[in-house]
This record gives C-alpha cells, sequence and structure tokens, in this order.
C-alpha cells in the first residue's frame, strides 16, 4: 500500500463536510430520542462548524487574492476562484435556513414556508451555477443536489404547514425518482464490474477500480435508501422504533463517503488561499511527516527466484502525440518519458545530477515544486488525463501554442490551475506490481542532452524510462 499515492488525492472540504454531517445526525437522533435534552441551536454545532469553516476559508483566500494580483494571471486561477465565490454564496443561502429552521424549532412563531425560502432560492442559483460548472468542467456535486430538490423542498414545506395532509411517503414521491435514478447508477457499476471480472482481456488495476466503485455506490446508496424508508414509516406512524436506530443506516453511509473522499481529487486551491494540494500543505507545516508519506508496503509476497524469471511485459506502442506534417519534417527525433507515480530507488538522483547537471538544491526545489501538481515530476509531465492528438490541419503557431500547453519544460512556467484536466498524455500503461505508467512525447531539443557516460540505449528513472525513438 503506498501511503503517499493514498493522500495525494485527499479531498478535505469534502472529508468535513461529511464528518460534521455525521456528527449532527448522531446529536439529532440522540435530542428526537430524549437521550440528551441541549437546545437545537447546540445540537446543530456541528452544522455552525462547517458553515464558519466555509465563511473564514473563503475570506482568507479573497485577501490573498486581493493582495497579490500577479496570482491572478496562473491558467485556470480565475476559474477556480469564481467557483469558491459561487459555493460561498450557497453555503450563506444554506446558513439562513437552518439559522431559521433552529428559530423556528425554539419558538415556533412563523410558517415553514417562510423557513424553506432560502432553499427556494438556492435551487434556481444551484442550477445556474451547474450550468456554469459544466461549462467550466467544474465539479458542483452540492448544487447538483440543490438543484435537483426544488420540488421535495416545497413539498415538505407544505406539508409541515398543513398546507396538504399527505402521507410522508406521498410528499417524498421526488426523493423517490432521485433514489431510482441512484439505484440505476448501482445497477450499472454492478454489472460492468461482472463484465469486467469475467473479460480475460482487462488489466486487474481496471477490474479492482471496477469491483471499489461498485462496492462504494453499494455502500453509500443502499444504507441510505434504507434510512429514508425507515424515517418515512416513523413519520407516518407504521413503526415504533426510536430515531437511534433509523439513523444507523444513514451514519454507514457517511462513514462510506468520508472514506471515498480519499480517492478523489483535492478541492478548490482558493480555500484559505494555500494554492496548493491539502497534503503537500500539510507537509510544508509539518516536515516530520514527510518520513511517513513516503512509506509503501506489498502484502502479497513473491518469490525472489520466480519474480527473476518472470519476464517485464513490454508496453503497447503507442502513437505519436504531435503528428508529422506531409513533407515537413516537424521533430527528427523525440524521446518518450514514462513517469510512474512515486519514487523508489536512487537512479533518478543520479540521472539529475549527472546527465541533466542539476546540483541538490534545484533537485529538491524541482520534487517540491512537482508535489503542487500531486505527481512526482523530473523534467516531464504530470498529472494524468486524456489522450489528445494534435490534428494534421493545424498552423505552426497554433501547433507551437498547444506545445506550449502539452510540455512541461520548466516547472516555473506552468500552474497547476493550467493542468487541473490535462489532455495532453497518453493511456496508462501498467508495469509490474500494478503502478500505473504514463507516457508522452516530448521534442528533444526542449530538454537538456544526457551525458554520454551511459552505454545503454535506456537510462531507467526510478521506473521512469529514456528512450530515442525516430518518426
Amino acid at each position: 500500500m503506498n501511503i503517499r499515492g493514498f493522500f495525494q488525492d485527499f479531498n478535505p472540504s469534502k472529508f468535513l463536510i461529511y464528518a460534521c454531517l455525521l456528527l449532527f445526525s448522531v446529536l439529532l437522533s440522540l435530542r428526537l430520542d430524549g437521550v440528551i435534552q441541549w437546545s437545537y441551536w447546540a445540537v446543530f454545532a456541528p452544522v455552525w462548524l462547517w458553515k464558519l469553516m466555509v465563511v473564514i476559508g473563503a475570506s482568507v483566500g479573497t485577501g490573498v487574492w486581493a493582495h497579490n494580483p500577479q496570482y491572478r494571471a496562473e491558467g485556470e486561477t480565475c476559474v477556480e476562484f469564481k467557483a469558491m465565490l459561487i459555493a460561498v454564496g450557497i453555503h450563506l443561502l444554506l446558513l439562513m435556513f437552518e439559522v431559521l429552521v433552529c428559530d423556528r424549532i425554539e419558538r415556533g412563531t412563523h410558517f415553514w414556508l417562510l423557513v424553506f425560502m432560502p432553499l427556494f432560492f438556492v435551487s434556481p442559483v444551484s442550477v445556474a451555477a451547474c450550468v456554469w460548472g459544466f461549462r467550466h468542467d467544474r465539479s458542483l456535486e452540492l448544487e447538483i443536489l440543490c438543484s435537483v430538490n426544488i420540488l421535495q423542498f416545497i413539498f415538505i414545506a407544505l406539508r409541515l404547514d398543513n398546507i396538504i395532509n399527505w402521507p410522508w411517503l406521498v410528499v417524498c414521491v421526488p426523493l423517490w425518482i432521485l433514489m431510482s435514478f441512484l439505484c440505476l447508477v448501482v445497477l450499472y457499476y454492478i454489472v460492468w464490474s461482472v463484465l469486467f471480472l469475467r473479460s480475460m482481456d482487462v488489466i486487474a488495476e481496471q477490474r479492482r477500480t471496477h469491483i471499489t466503485m461498485a462496492i462504494s455506490w453499494m455502500t453509500i446508496v443502499v444504507p441510505l435508501l434504507t434510512f429514508e424508508i425507515l424515517l418515512v414509516h416513523k413519520l407516518d406512524g407504521h413503526n415504533n422504533f426510536s430515531y437511534v436506530p433509523v439513523f444507523v443506516p444513514l451514519w454507514v453511509s457517511l462513514l462510506t463517503l468520508m472514506g471515498t473522499t480519499f480517492g478523489q481529487k483535492g478541492c478548490n486551491h482558493w480555500w484559505f488561499g494555500i494554492r496548493k494540494d491539502f497534503c503537500h500543505f500539510l507537509l510544508e507545516l509539518f516536515p516530520f511527516l514527510r518520513e511517513y508519506g513516503n512509506i509503501s508496503y506489498d502484502l502479497h509476497h513473491e518469490d525472489p527466484e520466480v519474480s527473476e524469471e518472470m519476464p517485464v511485459p513490454e508496453p503497447p506502442k503507442i502513437a505519436p502525440m504531435f503528428r508529422k506534417k506531409t513533407g515537413v519534417e516537424e521533430f527528427a527525433r523525440v524521446r518518450k518519458f514514462c513517469l510512474l507515480k512515486d519514487w523508489e530507488g536512487g537512479e533518478w538522483r543520479d540521472i539529475l545530477t549527472g546527465a541533466l547537471g542539476m546540483n541538490c538544491p534545484q533537485i529538491e526545489e524541482l520534487l517540491e515544486s512537482g508535489e503542487r501538481f500531486g505527481r512526482g515530476v523530473v523534467a516531464g509531465l504530470v498529472e494524468v488525463g486524456e489522450t489528445w492528438v494534435c490534428p494534421e490541419s493545424l498552423s505552426m503557431e497554433q501547433r507551437q501554442a498547444l506545445e506550449t500547453e502539452a510540455l512541461l519544460t520548466g516547472l516555473e512556467e506552468k500552474h497547476l490551475t493550467r493542468l487541473s484536466h490535462p489532455r495532453w498524455l497518453r493511456e496508462p500503461l501498467y508495469a509490474r506490481g500494478h503502478k500505473d505508467v504514463w507516457t508522452v512525447d516530448i521534442p528533444l531539443e526542449l530538454l537538456p542532452p544526457p551525458s554520454p557516460t551511459p552505454t545503454q540505449n535506456q537510462l531507467c528513472l526510478g521506473g521512469a524510462i529514456f528512450t530515442d525513438t525516430e518518426h
């Protein structure tokens, strides 16, 4: 297990939200059962903590944005900052709703329709935010959740004010429709997992990925649906359960969601103005954690004799990223890079100091810069993404512009927001030990010439391979 790979895609924002919701649901169930007699203002304490962190994080990020105008030219920085402002606006409307709920429960002086008014504003705002997010390739889970539940909010408000006297099973019809869609998603992942298990052409890593997704969705959706059914029957008086066992399935779903935050992409880097991955920020704040972050272990035992006899599979041949235009030889030679997600051995440091002529401070600066991208970097590309082939009809100026974005010739010239959704890297190859390998073609003239000392045609770089190929 690679601890570094486990934490490098950690999403602290979602982890905080799910943890606060879990604690709030525990306190709410205990309060409804009369186990604790706290005020509802105290029961909502985890929710207040959640909103407080949002306000503080956005305020600090806005201050950093205002005092550092040079940051605004860094790729998609403006998009990320606008996404943070949209999230803050929606959270403030949710905070207004939660304050009105507590006041209505404690004093009971106004209609529930007035209490739900902020949610009625949240839904159209969330729809607009979703449209903006899809245009800018942003992930907006909270906005989608608020936008699709507008009808459910209206039904609940009318039912609480006794304007309609439907049973809660009927009131929650919009919720059942949404859950039916989620059940179809679970079925989709299960079917694909079975197909991948039975297919002999699928790599083991892909099988594990689909099985993990299927199990995760099942552990989220099935307990959540169970909780909703139990709660509706409880409100309609069809069972005599206390609220704690009713909320147990919800806790299972929230715990699963907390676990999935370790496999997702990092949050918006403008929260608290840190402008980098949370784990990298944490490692800079506490340097002693780097020793533990680089630990990896494998529970699978291999016989060394058998391992030596097993041939290493050759990576499949991939077409070059930049094709040759007819009659024009654009690149005489191309150097292929294969980058592993993590570093092993000490050969890579020898390459940097020998072939590339870097000193120790330059190496440390390079590696620290690479950490900002969530992957190890040595004069190559970072991140993972889809394969993109440059069309032959582009002009030379357009090709050069694409090459500038596709090739990472200097870390100081590239920014994390620019590579948030890269489309320049190759499809993954799978090396022994199931380590993802990514390849890209880089023009030879953009890299320092290798040292003449190595006699072989290949140089190993911690699992990274340098090879010269002809077009």
